[in-house]
């Protein structure tokens, strides 16, 4: 179970993971030790899985963030090898599976609505089991860390 200090420490890494300990634990008012132990903790039980440089993509010249709905035959996918499938597209950033009318939805960068032509009327459509998309390109976003 965790305590105030494990998201108030979760809180700090989202903000800025490159903290040295001594400033987490100086911000969280709490000994460096603690803070350490505590950082050693979340690592080996997996809550903090890693870490990571969020890069913006449009300054790297993928303008368009859009998200894609995929359909399927109707048959049942075998989920590894279906998001095998996804991730072997270099533009998709992520992937969930879904309940309901689409089988996952997909977030993918591209440089311009001709590249997300490419992505949707062929690259999507070599993923075994995909027989449509449904897509909507992102006007605006925020992220938020969780927990807040």
């Amino acid at each position: 179970m965790l305590d105030e200090l494990d998201f108030g420490l979760i809180a700090q890494l989202q903000e800025n993971a490159r903290k040295p300990v001594t400033q987490l634990a100086k911000e969280l008012k709490r000994p460096t030790a603690t803070v350490r132990e505590r950082l050693s903790r979340l690592e080996d039980s997996g809550v903090i899985q890693g870490y990571t440089a969020v890069i913006d993509t449009a300054k790297i010249g993928f303008l368009i963030k859009a998200l894609v709905n995929v359909s399927t035959s109707g048959q049942a996918v075998d989920p590894d090898e279906f998001l095998h499938g996804l991730g072997q597209i270099p533009e998709v950033a992520s992937a969930d599976l879904l309940t309901g009318d689409f089988e996952a939805v997909v977030t993918v960068h591209v440089r311009d609505i001709e590249h997300l032509s490419r992505i949707l009327y062929k690259d999507l459509r070599e993923v075994p089991e995909v027989t449509g998309t449904t897509t909507s390109i992102v006007l605006l976003a925020r992220q938020w860390k969780f927990p807040r």
